[in-house]
């Protein structure tokens, strides 16, 4: 009588309860270090085209300062370095990679570590899909082997602007999430 369980209690939403423990456990170790991720020069060329692609679509890319696009682009041409993209049901495409990149540089731009480094593969799948043994359609999602993003809602999101749902967006929040979530319990376990 009296004692809770680890997740749920009896006058509290579980959800926010279950937020909480894990805010405790990732809280009660050290803090983890906070190491910059060094951006790659680009080339003018390099910076030319990859201006060209990202602005031809991502709104927020056109509302930056000149020197707010330089870093963006940067960051954008050092994710995509990184990554590896595996198209699924449409033909590998430079600039499909790009503005996936940019996508993760739009959600991770305000932060040091921007490169999602759990994550090394990205799957772009034509269109929506389903995963074996379900029966729900996705048009993405994360998973520990890769960030998986459906193509053509991926460019439905960025263009119907006022609809507030872009998947792309939301799966890379996802991915940070997930990414800082995994890196702080790494971090819990080999400070204890």
């Amino acid at each position: 009588m009296g004692r809770e369980c680890l997740f749920l209690s009896p006058n509290r939403d579980p959800m926010r309860t279950l937020i909480r423990k894990l805010r405790y456990i990732i809280n009660k170790s050290h803090e983890s270090p906070v190491v910059a991720e060094q951006e790659i020069a680009v080339s003018d060329s390099v910076f030319d085209t990859y201006s060209s692609v990202i602005g031809s679509l991502i709104p927020y890319f056109n509302d930056l300062s000149a020197e707010g696009k330089k870093h963006f682009v940067k960051r954008a041409h050092h994710f995509r370095s990184i990554k590896k993209f595996h198209f699924v049901g449409m033909e590998e495409n430079e600039e499909t990679a790009i503005l996936v990149s940019a996508s993760a540089v739009q959600v991770t731009f305000g932060l040091k570590n921007y490169l999602l480094s759990h994550f090394e593969n990205i799957h772009v799948l034509a269109d929506a899909y389903q995963m074996e043994h379900d029966t729900e359609i996705y048009v993405g999602h994360v998973a520990p082997e890769g960030i998986y993003l459906s193509w053509k809602h991926f460019l439905f999101g960025y263009m119907k602007q006022n609809d507030n749902v872009n998947v792309a967006v939301h799966e890379m929040a996802h991915a940070l999430l997930y990414n800082n979530f995994l890196l702080n319990m790494e971090w819990t376990l080999i400070s204890e």
